[in-house]
Parts: structure tokens; C-alpha cells; sequence
């Protein structure tokens, strides 16, 4: 596969890119192909998907990928391999709800309505080259930075089309002199699907009585270092030392500028709490949320972060959803702009008793939390407000739902932000507050009397994805359909577990009798992937054997949609354990999407796991995505070996241990008759 192997942040998106999510991406840009001339593993992957593309693509140009950017041709566009693993994550992300309004006339109306805003605040805009996206997007009307004039305007987009060299060459001559936005049409993009998806809904939400605001930062941004208007690339630069990416761990040298920042607030222990995030984990196609936490000062329950002074019973509630800026950058929770809020509305709506709930996050796209629209609860009479401070101008209301002007009343005598205005402190948030509070404030006049409490339920239509997962399964059900239990039977429960049975041991037998007695039928799908260290072939033949006294268990091959190098490759490094192969979110996803409805499934089953961090992170996974999809999980304590004086978990890793160590009486503690018949036959001279 070459020695080329990705990082952490890129196997995480390509481990979700997808045949749709490729189609889409050609069909949006408008090629006719794509041909790899890279060989490294990213390559290989996305190259493999393509392939199973069964489309003609009417395209005027083809996209060739290759180890190292070259300019458009006039035939041809060039991309890398990982850039294009960034763009088509987007792709991926891209909500069914929406997909009839993503075309390239559509981005196109978007970035040039935020274009036309942008220069009237004096800033210019240049492209990197000419290409595709400068033909399609330009139209000649913006120039390129090989005829920038930069004496002439000291505040400039510049729009990268994957000349990075060039662009970097642009930047650093003179980001002395003018202040320079490097953009790629990635980031354009993800700054339209807010738009795109807060649109849809709100008009769903307006029709039970619930208001969204899209919120700008556009003011902040055009004062970025306050009181300083007219800043440069430089300052920027300058300014970002104080990021707590640089103050974490090194506090002690920060000191002046913390006192100052945090007032009477200040302490070390509180800085390295309210700088200590917790974090974030994808559980899905659009759904991330945050770890719970509980510390002194920085605390999130259920994905929620807490805010101060909320009431009991509440009539309605105030919903932020956004990035870092409304989750509460570097600060406790009684200062975050939601907890502002919330005193606000005790103060000038007493007799309302309205709610304020955080659910921002640190990072992320609305594209990549939207999922949050569909888990939370409503009443007629609440309201959503989402903030992304980015730079590009969202929603309908440029100028009235700009969050950010009351910062212009902010004292100029200290510090009140962190890198940049929209990283405020409590003062600097408690203006914000005011701001929206201001914003909301005709949505709060509402008097709803049918108070029904209801949650938004996704048309079918946008439950299912057109991939290959939907062919590969008819195949999959085709093949295992004799060793299955009857389907559809009414008021019969079926259950599953999924094991790798590496070998089968004591503790597999214990959850499958366990989960037996829960169910009607129990279905056992025996991982497939040939990556362990017992063949396939043998792991299931044992599996059988040691259950073919339970008349309700079936136990099938799982196919390539459960635990597959496909679905989720991090499952066969758990010997090396990282966030990055702990990633199980799709593997979920397609059982519940997929596996669960074909087969009527409404249970799974998964052992306690209080070792492997791997499989751990897998069954929290699971507990998150699989209601959404009416899948129950069930975790069942895992069995001890009664002869073990340290009262071992029963696992295979210490059968593998034991056999290895030619512990074979040991093994007898450990394993059913069957499964150590065969490993004394097989692995015992």
C-alpha cells in the first residue's frame, strides 16, 4: 500500500467518506472523472470507492490526483490526496434535508451575496488561480493575486484554490501591511450549509411555534483587535500567542495577562480548569458532542453544558447551539453568555420563567452537529439561537442579527479578549448577552397555549442514504437467509450481540445465554474480517459448537457492514489503542440504519468493558447512536474465572496470553470444552 500512511485527523474522515459522498462531490463540481496517479494508501481507498461508482459523469473536466499540486491545465483540475479527503468530508456531512438545495448555482448565489457584503467593509477579493472554481465562482469579476494591488487595500480575502506555495508566498510578503483572510472554497462551503440548514429549520420550527435566529460576529470581526480597527496579518500573528492552545501548560509565564483578563476571577488552578475542554466525540453523520465533565468551574451533563441560575419547570427554553464562543471560551460556567442570558431573562421576564440550554460545542460545523435539531425537546414558545463566529456573513439578517456590536462598549483601558474579540471574558460575554437578548426579545412577546412538548422526527426520505451499503446488504441477507430466525414475527423481541470470538471463550457463552433469556430470537454475528489471529472459519465453527444448546440463538458471518476493515478499521489496532481507531461511529450507524431495521432487531447486546479502550469507546458509541434508530443497548457484567485468585475477567486476549505462556490447565478455567479441544489439537505439539 506505499508508506505513505495518513494522520490521525485525516484516517478519521476517510474512514467516513463514502460512494454518495464521492458521487455528489464530481456531480457538485462538475467532472467527468477522477484518476489517481497517487499510490499512497489514501489514494488507494478513495480509489477503491470510485470504482464502485456505477454513474456517467457529463463533466467538462476531470480531476486528477496527484502527490503534489499542479496548476489547472485547461483540461484537467490537479488536487492532493488529502485535500481531497477534507473536501469530500464535507460531502459526507451534507444532510439529506437538504440535499435538493445543494448545487453549484445555489453556492454560487451564496458566495457571491457574502462577497458583495465583504466589500462594502473594504475588503477586497483575490483568487489564487484560475480554474474550475475561479470560472465558476468569479466569472472574471474578482481578480487574481498575480495582479494584486496591496497598497491600495489593507483588508483582503484571499480565496485558495490548492496552490498552497503561492498563496504562502502572498501571505508572508505582506501580511506586514494588510490584513489577509486566506479562505479555500471548503470553508465557503461549510459557512453555507449553516445557512442551508439553519433555513430548513426554521421553517420546520416555525410551523409548531419555535423561532431560530442565525447569528453574524460581523462587527467583531471588522474591529478584530478592539480598540485597534485597521490590523494586519502581523498583529494577528502577534495577538495569537495569548490562544489557550499556547497558555495551557504554561501559565505561569501568562500571569500579567490572565490577572488582567480574569480580574478577581483569577487563580491558576481556576485558568487550568476552564482551559481543560473536554472532549469531543463523533457519534454519527452530524453528531458531536462534548465528554461529561464535573470540575469546579466547568461542568456538561448529557452533552449540555450547565448554565447558571436556570429554574425549575421552566415554561420554555432558549437553545444555543454554535461553536467555541457560545459553548464559553476559556471561561467557568456562571460567566458564558448563556448563564448572562439566563440572569437577563430572571431579571426582565420574571413571571415567563424562561430557560437558557448550552449545547454548543468546541469546534465543529452545524453540518456536523444538525443532528442535535432532531434530539432536542420543544414546546411551542422556544427558541433557537445558533452562533458560528466565522467570518463569512450567514442567515437573512446581516446587520440585525449581529450579535457582536455591543462590544463596541466595552471598556478600551484592558485586555478583554483572548486571540481575537470574539473570545471574550465575562465582560466582553455579558455585552454579547445583552445583544442577543435584544435579538430574541419579539420571540419572548409569544403567548403559545398548546404547551405539547414534541421532538422533530426525520421523513423517511432522509433516513436512508444511497450508497453501497443498501446493495451490499441485500447481498449479505441473500447469503445468511437459511441460517436466520423467522423474520417479522408479531410481538417477538430479537435481539444481537457482535463478537470476534478470538477464540470463543467462557465469557462469550455467558452474554450469549444471558442475552438469550431476554429475547425471542438472539442473532450472533461472528465478525468476518480475517484480522485476527484465529482464521474466520474456525472462530465461527467454535461459536456453534459451544452454543447448539440454545435453541434461540442463531449465529451467522457478519459480513462486511459490522467491524469490517470498511466500517471500522480501528477495531484491529486495539493494540494500540488512540481516539483516532476508537472511531467506531459509522460502524454503529450502519447497524442501526441498515442491520437493525432489516432484521427487526430492537436489542444489542455488549459485555462490561473495563479494560480494552477500544471496545469501551465502541459500546458508548453504541449506547448514543442506536436509540435513534429504536435499538436498545444492553451491557451485561462481564464473567470472572471462579479459580482465579485475582478474580480474572474472562476474556480471549488472556486465553491468547495463557496459551501463548502454556498455561494449559489454566485454560480449562477459561474456555468451553469445545473451544479447548481445539486449541490442544491445533496450537500444542
Amino acid at each position: 500500500m506505499g508508506n505513505t500512511h495518513p494522520n490521525t485527523v485525516i484516517r478519521r474522515k476517510l474512514n467516513k467518506i463514502d460512494v454518495l459522498s464521492i458521487k455528489r462531490y464530481i456531480e457538485f463540481w462538475g467532472y467527468n472523472k477522477i484518476e489517481f496517479f497517487a499510490k499512497d494508501e489514501i489514494s488507494i481507498r478513495l480509489n477503491e470507492l470510485y470504482n464502485e461508482i456505477k454513474a456517467d459523469f457529463t463533466g467538462k473536466k476531470a480531476l486528477i490526483v496527484s502527490d503534489a499540486y499542479r496548476e489547472n491545465d485547461g483540461c484537467n483540475e490537479y488536487i492532493t490526496p488529502s485535500q481531497l479527503v477534507y473536501d469530500l468530508d464535507v460531502f459526507v456531512t451534507i444532510p439529506g434535508e437538504i440535499h435538493k438545495r445543494i448545487t453549484i448555482n445555489n453556492f454560487s448565489c451564496f458566495v457571491k451575496k457574502a462577497f458583495a457584503f465583504l466589500e462594502t467593509q473594504g475588503f477586497k477579493i483575490y483568487f489564487s488561480c484560475k480554474g474550475l472554481a475561479y470560472n465558476l465562482l468569479a466569472n472574471d469579476h474578482y481578480d487574481l493575486i498575480s495582479s494584486a494591488h496591496v497598497k491600495d487595500y489593507d483588508k483582503i480575502i484571499l480565496i485558495n484554490c490548492g496552490n498552497e506555495k503561492v498563496v504562502n508566498e502572498f501571505y508572508d510578503k505582506y501580511k506586514s501591511v494588510a490584513r489577509i483572510e486566506r479562505h479555500r472554497l471548503l470553508e465557503l462551503l461549510r459557512e453555507w450549509l449553516i445557512e442551508e440548514i439553519c433555513a430548513y429549520f426554521k421553517s420546520v420550527l416555525s410551523q409548531r411555534g419555535v423561532s431560530l435566529y442565525l447569528l453574524n460576529w460581523n462587527w467583531a470581526h471588522n474591529n478584530y483587535l478592539y480598540p485597534k480597527k485597521d490590523i494586519t496579518s502581523q498583529d494577528r500573528e502577534e495577538r495569537a500567542k495569548y490562544s489557550i492552545y499556547n497558555i495551557a501548560g504554561d501559565e505561569q509565564n501568562h500571569e500579567r495577562f490572565l490577572k488582567e483578563f480574569y480580574s478577581d476571577d483569577y487563580s491558576i488552578d481556576y485558568v487550568k480548569n476552564v482551559m481543560d475542554i473536554p472532549l469531543r466525540h463523533d457519534y454519527g453523520i452530524g453528531c458531536i458532542h462534548h465528554s461529561d465533565m464535573a470540575s469546579e468551574y466547568l461542568n456538561v451533563s448529557g452533552a449540555e453544558r450547565i448554565t447558571s441560575d436556570t429554574l425549575e419547570n421552566p415554561n420554555n427554553t432558549i437553545y444555543l447551539l454554535g461553536g467555541c464562543v457560545f459553548f464559553g471560551y476559556a471561561i467557568d460556567d456562571k460567566n458564558t453568555i448563556a448563564s448572562y442570558l439566563q440572569r437577563k431573562l430572571n431579571k426582565e421576564n420574571p413571571d415567563k420563567k424562561l430557560n437558557v440550554a448550552n449545547y454548543a460545542t468546541w469546534g465543529g460545523n452545524i453540518d456536523q452537529t444538525y443532528m442535535t435539531f432532531y434530539e432536542l425537546e420543544y414546546k411551542p414558545g422556544d427558541i433557537v439561537a445558533v452562533s458560528y463566529a466565522g467570518l463569512i456573513p450567514v442567515g437573512d439578517d446581516i446587520y440585525g442579527n449581529d450579535v457582536s456590536v455591543n462590544l463596541s462598549n466595552a471598556k478600551a483601558d484592558h485586555d478583554f479578549y483572548y486571540d481575537g474579540v470574539v473570545h471574550c471574558n465575562k465582560e466582553g460575554y455579558n455585552l454579547v448577552a445583552d445583544r442577543l437578548y435584544n435579538i430574541i426579545k419579539p420571540s419572548l412577546e409569544s403567548n403559545a397555549y398548546d404547551k405539547k412538548a414534541f421532538k422533530l422526527e426525520r421523513e423517511e426520505q432522509y433516513k436512508t442514504k444511497d450508497t453501497m451499503y443498501s446493495e451490499v446488504l441485500e447481498e449479505y441477507l441473500a447469503s445468511v437467509k437459511e441460517d436466520l430466525p423467522p423474520l417479522y414475527e408479531k410481538d417477538k423481541v430479537y435481539g444481537s450481540a457482535v463478537m470476534n470470538c478470538n477464540p470463543f471463550t467462557l465469557g462469550h457463552r455467558y452474554l450469549i445465554e444471558s442475552a438469550a433469556a431476554k429475547v425471542d430470537y438472539l442473532i450472533i454475528f461472528v465478525v468476518e474480517e480475517d484480522k485476527s489471529r484465529f482464521p474466520f472459519n474456525d472462530r465461527i465453527e467454535l461459536v456453534k459448537k459451544g452454543t447448539t444448546d440454545l435453541s434461540n440463538v442463531y449465529v451467522i458471518p457478519s459480513g462486511k457492514l459490522m467491524i469490517s476493515a470498511v466500517t471500522f478499521p480501528g477495531y484491529f489496532l486495539k493494540d494500540n489503542p488512540s481516539e483516532d481507531n476508537a472511531d467506531s461511529s459509522m460502524d454503529v450507524e450502519i447497524f442501526g440504519r441498515y442491520i437493525a431495521s432489516a432484521l427487526g432487531i430492537t436489542k444489542r447486546f455488549v459485555g462490561q468493558e473495563p479494560t480494552d479502550f477500544v471496545t469501551r469507546r465502541y459500546n458508548e458509541t453504541m449506547a448514543k447512536i442506536l436509540p435513534r434508530f429504536g435499538v436498545e443497548v444492553n451491557i451485561i457484567e462481564r464473567l470472572k474465572s471462579s479459580s482465579d485468585e485475582a478474580k480474572r475477567i474472562i476474556s480471549a486476549s488472556t486465553v491468547r496470553k495463557l496459551l501463548d505462556s502454556k498455561q494449559y490447565d489454566e485454560l480449562k478455567n477459561f474456555v468451553p470444552k469445545t473451544t479447548y479441544d481445539y486449541l490442544m489439537n491445533n496450537f500444542v505439539d
